[in-house]
């Protein structure tokens, strides 16, 4: 504001005049201000601009010390002005956010296996020579001959290998979220001949506007803190750029599902209380790529400790089923000895999150991998690195992990005397019956315990032993491990665009060097056994299905998404090989998660976690004649890109229909003269993992409405109940909390 410049018109000029006339005029009665006289030439004339600046200055203050005038008016003095006011109540203006999104780069070879590639930390990809992206990396990235995929043409030949490369723009904007298409220029890199990137960018935003700000400032001047819907409001959208909306369920709201209790003898239903979701709206990342050992140990991301495991027991073996009584026997007095089983794995069982486990058990003194054991050694047991002691008596040595069928949990019974200090173990498994006789091993993995897990299994009571026989050797733990599976990353995962392996050693599966699985199934069992799949590959048997084992906390940090994949006849066929899932996610969420948990930014007795809102992603086919008054065509390409980004735009809070779609292209499009009846297929990516097809209706309920209800099911995907969500609300989906998606790939034109 001290640079600004004041503008006089002459109307200003001649107020100030006639307004110093009159009071001249009162005070010295006898002077003469007429128009020509020199007493008003030389008094009133001259001072009158000076008056006119002062009182246009005075204006300009009034108006500086109001946001109400404010909104009225435009220039960078009202944009000072409306940050100097609003930051007297601590509110910044957002300044943009930068596009991000991943470029492929072509290679005519790929590295040796001792060979690597690296792309530096200084790398500068330009769309054009006003847009260059930056290495989305602190570091440089290096990428070995295993991360170079092969390229084939046509007819499989493989002409070219590519690796991708997360990018993010130089400056904020939303120029920079440039469509799919080639790169003008990239790192120079041997052998790399192109890059381009497959996707869109997104997530670019351009300074806020002042109008915006003075709107956000509605809510934003409100108390800081993660305790009430304003407060949660003002918060995040303060502090994170890429929170454009957000809506906020708590106790009382049917979406909260995350505060249910059920009452095991009744099934009653009961909100508790003391949970927060807050689902938020932003800027979509696309194809993010997250690769995973298949078959491989994984762990769960929620606080507290809700699966047990014995690595020597398969459950599903054992008949142990979903209700069954999970028995404790040297649980603490104060804690519980008796859980209800809520899933089952072959070895794993899952318990309530509202009686989850005390803590982690067993309760490891030391972990080696120089255990030995040989056929004549009954009962003995020695290692390298740890001599047996008399103190060890009575605590217990598990060995697991053996490559030659010793597993189990030992307790040590008594020590041998220097120089040979091994131990003398006693089995205390029905299933490894004493004297222990050892397979001969050397190197063997081993854990030694002070304390143990001594547990059943069953339904009939006071046991519960009749399923899993009283033993020792289970655990309390956040590890889990399933043949054919890899966990998801704990964030929003929305459209999975590619899960695949890169594999050349499967000649009746791989194309290209890749095994690809082409469709996401709902079904709970594998496909029916068939032959082996000729070229191109049967969708039906490279499935990949998606369980949220949580699906109270889908969408958010604590989710616990696993994705299988699975073959008839051999489920651990892919174990051990490397996965590759691309899929789109929420912009900025992890950095919004771990400010939603720090524990000064919310009530000391509440959980409130931001979550993604339920997608559903739209497509459809728009059938439309060209006005006959039109003289150019329709550019169905960037039709399909600008209704993808309407749709993608769309108000959280308001409803979506059919009619909706119509008035933007009729809005946006004047060649358009014609539009036949639309027809909206929708998929719902629901909080359990599964999708759930729908498509809009011209007659019944909500005609024409993008609604998540059972008239609306798609009519060709009715095959069994895995394809219906006959009761949405049951894992909190309801029209408050879905956001709907869509991409130009989604959408085609066709002309009549």
């Amino acid at each position: 504001m001290a640079n600004e410049t004041v503008e006089i018109i002459e109307q200003d000029r001649l107020d100030a005049e006639n307004f110093l006339v009159q009071v001249l005029s009162d005070k010295v009665p006898n002077g003469d201000f007429g128009k020509g006289d020199a007493l008003r030439d030389f008094s009133v004339t001259a001072m009158s601009v000076i008056f006119a600046f002062l009182r246009r200055e005075v204006d300009n203050v009034k108006k500086h010390q109001s946001l109400l005038l404010l909104q009225d008016d435009t220039g960078t003095d009202v944009d000072q002005a409306v940050d100097e006011i609003l930051s007297n109540f601590f509110i910044t203006r957002k300044t943009g956010r930068k596009s991000m999104g991943t470029v492929t780069l072509y290679f005519s070879q790929k590295p040796d296996s001792s060979s690597s590639v690296t792309v530096p930390t200084d790398s500068v990809f330009f769309k054009s020579s006003a847009l260059p992206f930056l290495l989305n990396s602190d570091t440089a990235l290096v990428y070995g001959a295993s991360s170079f995929a092969p390229v084939a043409d046509t007819t499989g030949a493989v002409t070219s290998y590519a690796i991708r490369v997360p990018v993010i723009a130089l400056n904020a904007g939303s120029q920079y979220d440039v469509e799919a298409g080639p790169f003008v220029s990239f790192p120079k890199l041997q052998y790399a001949m192109k890059a381009e990137n497959t996707a869109p960018f997104s997530g670019g935003a351009s300074t806020e506007s002042t109008a915006d700000m003075i709107k956000r400032a509605t809510t934003a001047i409100s108390e800081r803190s993660l305790n009430s819907p304003r407060a949660i409001d003002a918060t995040l959208k303060n502090e994170f750029t890429t929170v454009d909306d957000l809506k906020v369920f708590g106790f009382g709201t049917p979406e909260m599902i995350r505060d249910l209790v059920t009452e095991e003898g009744t099934a009653i239903r009961l909100h508790t209380g003391g949970f927060t979701d807050v689902y938020l709206k932003g800027p979509i990342t696309e194809s993010s790529e997250f690769t995973g050992e298949i078959g491989g140990v994984f762990s769960d991301q929620r606080p507290g400790y809700y699966i047990f495991r014995d690595s020597l027991v398969d459950f599903e073996v054992e008949n142990v089923a979903i209700g069954d009584v999970l028995h404790i026997y040297n649980n603490r007095p104060s804690e519980a000895s008796e859980y209800i089983i809520k899933d089952v794995t072959p070895k794993a069982l899952y318990v309530s999150r509202r009686s989850q486990f005390p803590r982690e058990l067993p309760e490891v003194e030391d972990a080696y991998t120089d255990g030995v054991v040989s056929p004549s050694t009954v009962n003995r047991f020695s290692a390298t690195n740890h001599t047996f002691v008399a103190a060890d008596v009575d605590k217990w040595v598990r060995i697991y992990d053996s490559a030659s069928g010793n597993d189990g949990t030992y307790i040590v019974s008594s020590v041998a005397s220097p120089p040979d200090n091994y131990a003398m173990l006693l089995s205390t498994d029905p299933a490894i019956p004493d004297p222990i006789t050892f397979n001969a091993e050397t190197g063997i993995n081993w854990e030694l315990l002070t304390t143990v897990v001594e547990y059943s299994a069953g339904i009939v009571g006071p046991a519960y032993a009749e399923k899993v026989a009283r033993r020792v050797g289970g655990a309390f733990t956040k590890i889990e491990q399933r043949s054919g599976v890899v966990v998801l990353p704990p964030e929003p995962i929305y459209r999975i665009r590619e899960v695949y392996i890169e594999d050349s050693t499967d000649p009746e599966l791989s194309v290209s060097g890749r095994i690809t699985f082409l469709t996401r199934a709902n079904t709970d069992t594998p496909a029916e056994p068939k032959d082996y799949p000729a070229d191109p590959l049967d969708p039906d048997r490279l499935q990949y299905r998606v369980l949220c084992r949580n699906p109270e906390e889908a969408f958010s940090g604590w989710q616990l998404l696993e994705l299988l994949v699975s073959w008839p006849e051999d489920e651990t066929k892919f174990d051990g090989k490397t996965l590759h899932v691309v899929y789109d996610t929420l912009t900025g969420y992890n950095s919004t998660w771990e400010f939603m948990l720090q524990t000064d930014q919310r009530l000391a007795c509440a959980s409130v976690i931001p979550k993604g809102l339920h997608p559903v992603y739209l497509s459809m086919n728009i059938r439309y004649a060209t006005a006959k008054m039109a003289i150019e065509s329709l550019d169905t390409a960037a039709a399909a890109q600008a209704l993808a980004a309407y749709i993608n735009d769309f108000d959280v809070q308001e409803d979506f229909d059919i009619s909706d779609v119509a008035a933007f292209l009729r809005t946006t499009y004047g060649v358009i003269g014609y539009i036949a009846p639309i027809v909206i297929n929708y998929d719902l990516i629901a909080p359990d993992g599964r999708v759930i097809h729908y498509q809009t209706k011209d007659t019944g309920s909500n005609p024409g409405k993008i609604v998540i209800d059972a008239d609306h099911y798609h009519p060709d995907y009715l095959m069994n109940d895995y394809d219906k969500l006959d009761d949405p609300l049951v894992e909190g989906v309801s029209s408050n909390t879905l956001r709907f998606l869509a991409s130009s790939d989604m959408i085609t034109f066709e002309a009549i």
